[in-house]
């Protein structure tokens, strides 16, 4: 019998052999998945939520879409019923409206009613009553036809035709001034509203009565565009209708022509008394009668300014490329400058529009000063030269100072050898432009005729580059030997006898 102890060694063995049996077999460990963050969790959430929202709101839109179809589905059918009714209203009672008529087949009833007679047009044909076209699905949404609106700039190129004016038109003063608004209000008052919005339609200069008692046309109100959202702080010409837009584009260049040609700094009765000119010009030329107010006078008058900054940007560049200024920031360079724009403009007098600035000959004569009248107002056919040539040819007296007065600003630009860019206030300019003024007018009371000269010279190179061409005056052909033999043929014939019609055709 085996002992106690010897048991116990073979149970142990048994295990270590049943362990060893255990580590062949291959061990297999489970992968733990990884919890997600709790930022990422909101994340998530969050997502999830705004998919449920927008998938709420979709189908809100579409009961609501639905409901809307239903119900102009249901308006349709209500009013097709109601034409029905009033159709069968307005038909005339017969005889053949009994209830029944005894079928001769079989017996049945039928409830056949005859047509209404209908009338003939004519043409012959049936004039048959319909319903009105309606617009559905896309036609509908588009609404009805809009008219062709009228470009900004349709009348702007249109060829100018004299205004009647009275006999001193020096400072175009017009023959008839528009009476002045009621004195207990602004100038503006009638274009203006307390806020930007829908302003109150512009009221105009002169009640239209004046016009009406001397027998002409009473112009037609300036409105506003529909619709339209006007600052009254800033008008502009947009604000108007289509029409009023183009008329005051037109005027304002017209107006832009009066200070380029009659003064470039005008006192503002005269600025006043131009714009109405350059509105009655604009309504002549383009066949209308449009009534001014005061905002459009004042925009009008704000065309000054733009012509003449035009100007100054234009001739700008004229002047370093003409003179030979560079805009270097090297020492020699800026000595060369300050050099040169104090020849060109010394302590004695200005030389640069001399012909030869060093020898000081031929005053007015410097090629800078066509140069830049063609570059301003010859640019090209729908220029302001070329439009207005009753105002540019000869070239007035007046733009060859203006244009003087420029090229004397930009230089000054110049002075301390660096190009300093700087705008042209009136209050910086006017003194000198007013010298030029006076030198010019000095200029040209020496030898008119050569001046003149002078000036339609500068016109016919200028409108080269607009493709206008000065049409040379008739002149007689039948001069001399040939009105001679003219008056012999003559001599003994009446023209009264038909023998003297067959000789001459013989």
């Amino acid at each position: 019998m085996p002992s106690k102890s010897s048991t116990n060694k073979r149970s142990k063995g048994e295990e270590s052999s049943s362990a060893s049996d255990d580590d062949d077999e291959p061990i297999t460990t489970s992968k733990r998945k990884a919890k997600p963050s709790r930022k990422q969790a909101q994340i998530d959430e969050d997502g999830l939520a705004a998919d449920q929202r927008k998938m709420e709101q979709l189908k809100k839109d579409i009961r609501k879409r639905q409901k809307l179809l239903k119900e102009a589905r249901a308006k349709e059918a209500s009013n097709k019923d109601d034409s029905d009714d009033d159709e069968d209203a307005d038909r005339p009672e017969s005889e053949d409206d009994s209830p029944s008529v005894a079928n001769s087949m079989g017996g049945l009833s039928s409830s056949i009613r005859s047509l209404p007679a209908t009338s003939s047009g004519a043409s012959g044909t049936a004039a048959i009553s319909r319903a009105p076209l309606r617009r559905t699905g896309a036609a509908a949404a588009k609404g009805p036809v809009q008219a062709p609106r009228v470009p900004a700039n349709a009348f702007k190129s249109l060829p100018a035709s004299n205004v009647p004016s009275n006999k001193n038109d020096s400072d175009l003063a017009l023959s008839s001034e528009p009476p002045q608004p009621p004195s207990s209000a602004s100038p503006s008052e009638g274009a203006r509203s307390s806020s930007p919005g829908l302003a109150a339609q512009p009221q105009p200069i002169g009640p239209p009565t004046r016009q009406a008692e001397a027998g002409q046309d009473i112009p037609k109100p300036s409105l506003h565009r529909e619709g339209a959202v006007v600052n009254p702080k800033k008008p502009k010409a947009g604000d108007f209708e289509d029409i009023v837009e183009a008329l005051i584009l037109r005027a304002s260049f017209q107006y832009e022509a009066f200070i380029s040609t009659k003064n470039a700094y005008p006192d503002t009765a005269l600025r006043r008394k131009w714009a109405i000119k350059a509105w009655k010009s604009a309504n002549v030329n383009a066949e209308e009668n449009y009534a001014m107010n005061p905002t459009i006078n004042s925009l009008i008058q704000q065309r000054g300014s733009r012509i003449r900054g035009q100007a100054v940007s234009t001739i700008r560049g004229l002047v370093a490329t003409v003179y030979g200024f560079k805009k270097s920031s090297s020492d020699r360079d800026v000595i060369a400058n300050q050099k040169l724009a104090q020849q060109l403009k010394p302590a004695s007098g200005a030389t640069f529009h001399y012909q030869n600035p060093q020898t000081a000959s031929r005053f007015g004569e410097h090629k800078i000063i066509s140069r830049s009248i063609e570059a301003v107002w010859f640019k090209d056919a729908s220029s302001h030269g070329a439009v207005f040539q009753d105002l540019f040819n000869p070239i007035p007296l007046e733009t060859i100072v203006f244009v003087l007065t420029v090229i004397d600003f930009c230089i000054d630009q110049w002075s301390t050898g660096k190009f300093m860019k700087a705008k042209m206030w009136e209050t910086n300019v006017i003194e000198r432009h007013a010298a030029y003024r006076l030198d010019v007018a000095e200029w040209n009371g020496l030898n008119e005729a050569v001046i003149g000269g002078i000036r339609k010279k500068l016109y016919v190179r200028a409108s080269r580059n607009t493709g206008i061409s000065e049409l040379a005056p008739a002149q007689k052909m039948l001069v001399g030997t040939a009105l001679e033999r003219a008056k012999g043929d003559l001599d003994g014939w009446t023209g009264d006898t038909d023998s003297e019609i067959e000789d001459m055709d013989d």
